[in-house]
Parts: C-alpha cells; sequence; structure tokens
C-alpha cells in the first residue's frame, strides 16, 4: 500500500498516485528502476504514458476498462521532487527497459573469505571454534568443551604438531574408522566427521541472516502438513508459530535442524537439460549446512555473487519445505530474512523480534545471555566471539544451550569407499547407484522397480534411475494424450519433485526406506542423507557431468560425448536432421504436432516429462540427438536407444508408442528396411571406435 509523503511509513514519489493492483493505470506506469550513485537520490527509470486501446478514453469513460500495451522509454526520475525528463523514446513497435547507468562507484566494502566478520550479529562454528583453539592449548575460548565436539574430529591435524592439540583424538576414539557417520548427545558412536572446509580462496561472502526459519507468513508451509510422527510446532492463539515455547532448551521435537545451502551449476556450452537429468531441475551443488537454532534463527556465511538455493531439513537430512526461488546477496552483504524467503524484495517485519528484555532464554544456559532484541544465533555468536559460519559440509549442531543435549551430526562416514561426493557434486551413477549396488538390488531386480545397474536405453542412463524419476512402463498399457496422441502410460515415480511440495519427506522413497517393518534399518544414516540430498536437489542424473563417465564400456555417455569427436555437423544438418523432423517431431518437439518448423500453434504439454524433445533447430539438435544415439555399442547400431525406440512397440522393451498407417494398422515409427532407418543405422555405426 501507500500513504503521502511525510505520514510515515511508504508512499509514492511520482506526482500522480498510481495503482498497485491489476487494473488499468490511466495515469501511466513505471519499471525497472536504476539509482544513480551520485548523492543526488535520482534514477533512471522506463515509463510510459497510459496507452489507450480502440481509441477510449478512460477518464472521461467509467465503462471503459481496457488498456493497450505500454510503450516504456528511459527517463531521469526525481523523487524528491517528482519530476522526470526524457533520456531515450522509443520508436513504434518498440520499448526500452532496464535502463543502466555507466558511471564511476565506489567500490563497496567486500567480505572475502577469509574475514571473521565482526559484527554483532556473527555465527559460531565447530571450525572456526577449533581453528581458534590451536596452539593455545585451550578449546576454542573453554565455551565448547572438546567432548561435545564428538566426531567432529578427523584424527590429528597437519597444521598442529603431535600433541598439542587439545582436542586430539576426541569423540573419535582410535583416530579412524568410519562408523555410520551419525552422532548424536556428543557423538559417542565413534563416527568421523571431517572437518568444514573453509571458503574457496578469494571467493567473495556474504551474510544471510535469517531470523526463524518458522515464520511462513501464514502460509502454514511450516505447519502439520509436513510434520512426522515426534514432531510438532507449537501454536500461538492467532495460529503462528509459538517461538518462545520452541527455544525452550526443554522442547525437543521442534523438526527444523539444519538449513541446507545449495548453489547452481551451469550446464556446459552444447548440452541442455535433457541430457543431464529427466527432471525439470538444472545441476546444483550442496554449498553446505548451517545449524537452525531452537527459534529458528539461522546466521551463516555464504558465496556471494551466486544463485542459491535453501531448504529447511531436519535431524537426517530430508528438507521440510524446498524453497524454490533463487537468493543472491552482494560481496559484504548481509541479507536479513524474516523467515527462509530471502528475496530481496520480501521486507515484512520478522515474526522473530528476539528475545524482548534480554537474558537467558527458557531454560537454557545462563551462559548465553540475549541482548533485547536477539535471536538465538545472534546472541551465540556474540558471546562466542568466533565470527560467522560458513556453511559446513557435514550436518554438525553443537548444543551450547543445554550442555550438548541435542547434539547432532551426520557425515558421509558411513559411505561405501569412492561413493562420496566431492565438494558436494551428486551425480546417481556415482553415488546414488552403488546403494542399490550393496543394499537393494538383490530384491528389488526386474520388476515395477528394478534397482539394478542394467541400462534403460533412455540416453543410456540406468534404468534404476528412469523407474525411480519417471515411473516404470506399464506393459501393453496406453492412454490418450490431450490431442490425440499416444503416449506410455507409467507408474507413479518413486521419486517425485518439481513442486515446493515434493521433497525426500514427502517421497515414496524415502517413506520406503524408513518402513520400521521392512526396511528401516538396511541404510545407515550417511546413505539416508545422501539419498534425500539427492532428492532434494532436483533428482539430476548429473550434477557434475565433466566428472562421470569412463573410456573402458564401449558406451559413450555424457561427458564422453563432450570429449570425444562428435559426427560431422554437416551431415547431421543436411541428412539425419530432416529424417528426425519428418519421423519423430510430430511427438518430440515442445510446440507442434506436425513436425513442420513453423506449427508453433500447440504446445507439447503432454510430452514435458519426454527428455528426448527436438527444438527444431539443426544445432540445438545435435547434442541430444548424438547423446541418444550414441549412448549404445556403437559397433551395434541396432542396439542404439535411438533405433530401439523407433522400431519399438508398446511391448517391446524398451517400449515406444505405435503410430497409425493409412489402412488404421498399427506399426512402429520406422522399421528395419526402411530408407530412413537405414541411413540413422549407418549413422550410428559410423561412430565405431
Amino acid at each position: 500500500g501507500s500513504s503521502a509523503a511525510g505520514a510515515g511509513g511508504q508512499h509514492q514519489p511520482s506526482v500522480h498516485q498510481l495503482p498497485l493492483g491489476d487494473g488499468i493505470s490511466p495515469r501511466g506506469r513505471f519499471t525497472t528502476p536504476y539509482p544513480l550513485w551520485d548523492g543526488t537520490g535520482r534514477m533512471l527509470v522506463a515509463w510510459s504514458a497510459y496507452q489507450p486501446r480502440d481509441g477510449g478514453n478512460p477518464l472521461v469513460d467509467p465503462e471503459y476498462d481496457a488498456e493497450a500495451a505500454p510503450r516504456y522509454g528511459i527517463y531521469m526520475f526525481d523523487p524528491s521532487n517528482g519530476r522526470q525528463r526524457p533520456i531515450a523514446l522509443p520508436d513504434a513497435g518498440t520499448v526500452f527497459v532496464d535502463p543502466v547507468a555507466v558511471m564511476p562507484r565506489p567500490q563497496p566494502p567486500l567480505l572475502d573469505s577469509g574475514s571473521t566478520f565482526a559484527h554483532a550479529s556473527t555465527a559460531d562454528s565447530p571450525y572456526l571454534a577449533l581453528a581458534a583453539a590451536r596452539g593455545t592449548g585451550q578449546p576454542a575460548g573453554g565455551e565448547i568443551p572438546c567432548e561435545q565436539l564428538g566426531d567432529i574430529k578427523t584424527g590429528p591435524r597437519p597444521d598442529v604438531p603431535p600433541g598439542t592439540d587439545p582436542c586430539e583424538g576426541e569423540g573419535n576414539p582410535g583416530g579412524e574408522g568410519p562408523g555410520d557417520g551419525d552422532s548424536d548427545g556428543g557423538g559417542e558412536d565413534g563416527g568421523v566427521q571431517p572437518l568444514p572446509e573453509p571458503p574457496e580462496p578469494n571467493r567473495p561472502m556474504a551474510v544471510l541472516n535469517i531470523k526463524s526459519v518458522y515464520d511462513t507468513d501464514f502460509t502454514n508451509l511450516m505447519g502439520e502438513r509436513v510434520l512426522l510422527g515426534g514432531e510438532s510446532i507449537p501454536q500461538t492463539a492467532d495460529g503462528r508459530p509459538d517461538l518462545r515455547a520452541l527455544r525452550d532448551g526443554e522442547y525437543g521435537s521442534r523438526p527444523a535442524r539444519f538449513l541446507r545451502i545449495s548453489e547452481a551449476v551451469p550446464l556446459p556450452p552444447g548440452l541442455g537439460l535433457d541430457m543431464v537429468s529427466a527432471t525439470s531441475f538444472k545441476m546444483k551443488r550442496i554449498v553446505g549446512y548451517a545449524p537452525v537454532e531452537p527459534d529458528g534463527s539461522v546466521l551463516v556465511q555464504v558465496p556471494a555473487n551466486t544463485p542459491l538455493a535453501l531448504a529447511v531439513v531436519d535431524v537426517d537430512g530430508r528438507a521440510l519445505q524446498t524453497y524454490l526461488d533463487w537468493v543472491q546477496l552482494r560481496p559484504g552483504e548481509e541479507r536479513i530474512c524474516a523467515g527462509v524467503d530471502c528475496r530481496a524484495t520480501d521486507r515484512r517485519p520478522p515474526l522473530n523480534q528476539g528475545h524482548p528484555t534480554g537474558g537467558a532464554f527458557e531454560n537454557s544456559s545462563t551462559a548465553y545471555s540475549a541482548l533485547p532484541g536477539e535471536t538465538m544465533a545472534e546472541t551465540r555468536a556474540r558471546v562466542s566471539e568466533v565470527g560467522i559460519q560458513p556453511a559446513n559440509e557435514h550436518m554438525v549442531y553443537v548444543d551450547v544451550w543445554t550442555n550438548g543435549r541435542w547434539n547432532r551430526s551426520v557425515s558421509y562416514g558411513g559411505l561405501a569407499t569412492g561413493a562420496t561426493p566431492s565438494r558436494g557434486y551428486i551425480n546417481y551413477p556415482e553415488h546414488i547407484q552403488p546403494i542399490w549396488d550393496s543394499t537393494c538390488a538383490s530384491c528389488h531386480s526386474g520388476g515395477s522397480l528394478d534397482l539394478s545397474g542394467g541400462t534403460s536405453n533412455s540416453l543410456g542412463r540406468l534404468a534404476s534411475y528412469d523407474a525411480l524419476v519417471l515411473g516404470s512402463v506399464v506393459p501393453g498399457a496406453e492412454m490418450e494424450g490431450h490431442d490425440g496422441r499416444r503416449v506410455l502410460q507409467r507408474e507413479r515415480p518413486w521419486v517425485e519433485v518439481g513442486g515446493a511440495a515434493d521433497s525426500s519427506r514427502s517421497s515414496r522413497l524415502m517413506q520406503a526406506l524408513y518402513q520400521l517393518d521392512i526396511h528401516n534399518g538396511l541404510l545407515n544414516s550417511s546413505e539416508r542423507r545422501l539419498i534425500a540430498e539427492w532428492i532434494d536437489l532436483g533428482a539430476q542424473y548429473y550434477n557434475s557431468p565433466w566428472d562421470a563417465g569412463a573410456d573402458e564400456d564401449e558406451r559413450w555417455e555424457l561427458a564422453e560425448l563432450r570429449n570425444h569427436a562428435l559426427p560431422d555437423r554437416a551431415q547431421f544438418s543436411s541428412e539425419i536432421h530432416p529424417i528426425l523432423m519428418q519421423e519423430c517431431a510430430s511427438c518430440h518437439r515442445v510446440h507442434g504436432r506436425s513436425g513442420e518448423p513453423d506449427d508453433l500453434g500447440l504446445y507439447n504439454g503432454g510430452h514435458a516429462p519426454n527428455r528426448f524433445m527436438l527444438s527444431g533447430d539443426p544445432e540445438g539438435n545435435y547434442h541430444i540427438s548424438s547423446a541418444f544415439a550414441f549412448a549404445g555399442d556403437t559397433c551395434n547400431a541396432d542396439a542404439s536407444p535411438l533405433l530401439q525406440r523407433a522400431r519399438g512397440t508398446e511391448n517391446t522393451t524398451p517400449p515406444h508408442p505405435t503410430v497409425t498407417a493409412e489402412d488404421g494398422s498399427r506399426h512402429p515409427v520406422l522399421r528395419p528396411g526402411d530408407s530412413a532407418y537405414t541411413r540413422l543405422a549407418e549413422w550410428v555405426a559410423s561412430g565405431c571406435r
């Protein structure tokens, strides 16, 4: 809303007050402002006068409710007096938006990766606590006893002379052995927790200050529907989370324990989404975890100038809620967020106003006494004086409020050798399939849920991946698409992603893994954590495609296609691309169903889950078609996934819908002996090595 200038709160600096809703705006429209940074307060804006439609005038015709598209031009706007003057006006049929002033500007203060962020709102970190203790003979200023650090230690540190590390061997009997990667209440089970790596050298950093992850602005995103047995979120009389009850040291059923931070991984040039995932999510890697304090507050160092995704997770690493919007901070910025919606546009007052009067929190250590208005994360950081914690590779929470009662740590220590993700990159064939091979495939081999290591002939992916993410094909079943196309009917996937409510906690797969009477106990905490992370990131096949693939298996996998010579592009454009557009594009194109390049009239929404999509552009189709055609043994062209699908029927393996001939009979899209099939087979055989 708005109010008059000088009356307090928000106000519109323009001469005329403009409506903020979706209706017409008879006084014009503003968009994309950009400050000049010259001390005058002026800004560049895109502005359009009201554009009438059909000659109407809403100022004199109360029944007129239409408005033509704005014609934005660039103006210099002075908020102090509401005046503006034109800078660049558009010609007919064009608009100018997003102005940027190119001018000298003082560089803002930067916080590099080595900064300890000497700020009243800083967060504690086991890594920084141990680092502060080096050479002093005392553990972290005396605030965290070594026994409470549990299995965070990995054994003797190379930077500390033997026998001088005050915490050497604590929480890690014998100094070696993986355990199961799980630790509660001080880590007495002996699992190994690697120390969190410091941020990458010279990478600019920022501060994320979340007042409470339970603050969802009455949207109930952290309400009863996300809770499991033994969890609860107390509420006040008005239906909002009761933060006073949550921060009570005796309250142990709070669900939110960690904040997982991940960052976008760009697709390498020439690769499409279809080649790395069967879901709609692009590649991501896990930056790390930050502990969620009992009141829901979080304070953590995060990479700046980086698109980040946030997820609140439970004690096992399963996301209660995934947030689909990207968050990006500038170097040195401290982003203060009411809840996990940390977009810069979210400026609502936080539910968590901190300790109302100052002092110790309810049933918590008096050593951590808050100042008025401080959250628990801010209080902990100020009292401990150890700086803000960078995101930790592992889930580590050291409970300073109740002397270690709610300690929790989960590492990758229970994973098989060679199956541990590096720097947060999770690739399905490298990290998830080994879990099925060692534990699950003996029972789940073949059938509707095949977790064996066989290939599905779908871009050379493993059959287990397609069964989990796409759903197994119902043999012999078919259904009519909304526009009359025949598409295969699949069972419900075990892993569903794509919406805010689709997380590892709601996944059928994770629910099965936690079934007490069947699967519970088959996997250790490290394995369950890794599976949850894979699902919550988006269930991609590759998140780091340049690390995947092998040269000895006679299969051209994704990484190998990037590093080996591919078929001639000119030949593909002149000979292969026309065949694909003629025979395949009617169903495998995002727009249209006739196969004609200019047929964009119908959106191919029914085939959105179909990962062999033809754009109509030879350059774009070159990479996806090559990956699909050359995923198998190229010396046996008939084994190519492309040709197997093209000659398949609803009852073959792999299955593929048939097409209707002029006489009404059904037959495969291509049959061996057809000229098109023969030419595609010759093309595949050209890749034989």
